[in-house]
């Protein structure tokens, strides 16, 4: 079964790009990225000093009202202490997020995603998806500030450290169709992001690129 391995939240105020370190990941972890832009504007790209692009986003969902809620993801990593930059092309942007590494015991590969965007509300509908075994991660985008949220559905909330205008989370699934719904203290509307991974049954061996390099 995959779990989390580790997790470290990044913050732009007011810039061009950012980094954001993961602290021993693990041959073939699955590095995930959620994140929060104000503006709704053009992507970022994302990339790290050891894995090289991550390429477009998985999932996303923007507008200029609630933001953009993004999740891009590398699979098969490599192992070490990977430095990720997200940078927006000479640009100043607000944004904000979560890296995370999860180690599985199976192939990783993408599997259902979803968006949703909710009106003025305290009551956060994120959409839903349905998993394999695997995980998913949902990333939520705020339009103002959120008072604190609560997870729901048994999601796990990433530790955040930017704010009240994000909200990312986290599962681990055996295989079942879930809604990634949560709770705001105040009420917000909000962008809406999710991605199930898929797991492979039995063990996990190593990636491609740990043979190519024998």
């Amino acid at each position: 079964m995959t779990t989390l391995n580790t997790q470290n939240s990044y913050n732009q105020s007011f810039g061009t790009s950012t980094t954001c370190q993961l602290t021993g990941v693990a041959t073939g972890d699955t590095l995930v990225l959620c994140l929060r832009e104000r503006d709704g504007s053009a992507a970022p790209t994302v990339s790290d000093d050891i894995n090289g692009s991550w390429g477009t986003a998985l999932v996303t969902v923007a507008d200029g009202t609630r933001g953009r809620a993004s999740i891009f993801r590398f699979i098969n990593a490599a192992s070490g202490n990977p430095i990720i930059t997200i940078d927006y092309s000479g640009i100043n942007r607000v944004f904000q997020g979560i890296a995370a590494a999860f180690t599985p015991t199976g192939a990783i590969t993408d599997g259902n995603t979803s968006t949703n965007t909710t009106t003025t509300t305290t009551a956060q509908n994120a959409g839903s998806v349905t998993a394999s075994a695997g995980f998913m991660v949902a990333c939520g985008a705020h339009a103002s500030n959120d008072g604190g949220s609560t997870a729901g559905d048994s999601f796990t909330a990433f530790t955040m450290t930017a704010g009240e205008r994000e909200y990312h989370r986290y599962k681990l699934t055996s295989g079942e169709t879930v809604d990634a719904d949560y709770t705001t203290t105040n009420s917000v509307s909000a962008n809406h992001s999710l991605a199930a991974f898929t797991e492979a049954s039995g063990g996990g061996g190593k990636p491609y690129y740990a043979y190519a390099q024998m």
